[in-house]
């Protein structure tokens, strides 16, 4: 693969493409956008100044979206993805939108297959680990449950209480009231 050993050499001597004076203000992001300043040297291609995106810094067609092994990246995010697959041409990566369960079963299926991954060094490591963070996401939920029940049936007990609080003072209550209203009755013949 003399075209991959070229590309090497020809990204190692890349320069880091950014915005003109993005070093000088913090507000304009590095990310690359063409100058297009009248009197901008870096448009005109000034000596001393910044590189500019050009097609001579360019990979060879052949190696072009390859990976440094020389295998072409294939996204995956279904077990339909894997299934036509070539093991010594392509290489998987698994897309980062994946959840959890998902990825547990692409990567079992990854390794059954003995596909190599990108993204993952490790991929029963990366299964125990997802497992893991699993069971103990579970443990969290079931222990909040419990406590929301818990929260409930104190606050249920507490409302008894003041219900039964309530009737015992009713009896006397409602003696005052009437006693109350008699006396409102006499204030008011008088």
């Amino acid at each position: 693969m003399k075209a991959l050993e070229y590309r090497k050499q020809l990204k190692a001597k890349k320069p880091r493409f950014a915005t003109q004076d993005s070093h000088k203000h913090k507000e304009i992001s590095a990310r690359w956008r063409r100058p297009k300043g009248m009197h901008s040297k870096m448009r005109l291609h000034k000596k001393s100044k910044p590189r500019g995106i050009d097609k001579g810094f360019r990979s060879p067609r052949e190696v072009r979206h390859l990976d440094p092994s020389g295998l072409e990246k294939v996204m995956v995010d279904t077990a339909d993805d894997l299934s036509n697959l070539k093991q010594d041409e392509q290489i998987v990566e698994i897309r980062s939108g994946v959840g959890s369960r998902k990825r547990i079963e692409l990567l079992t299926i990854i390794m059954k297959q003995g596909l190599k991954i990108t993204n993952i060094k490790d991929a029963q490591k990366a299964i125990e680990a997802l497992k893991a963070k699993k069971e103990k996401k579970k443990k969290a939920r079931e222990t909040a449950l419990r406590e929301r029940k818990s929260k409930k049936a104190a606050k249920a007990k507490e409302q008894e209480k003041k219900e039964e609080a309530k009737e015992e003072k009713t009896e006397e209550e409602q003696k005052k009231e009437e006693e109350l209203e008699k006396q409102k009755i006499l204030a008011h013949k008088r």
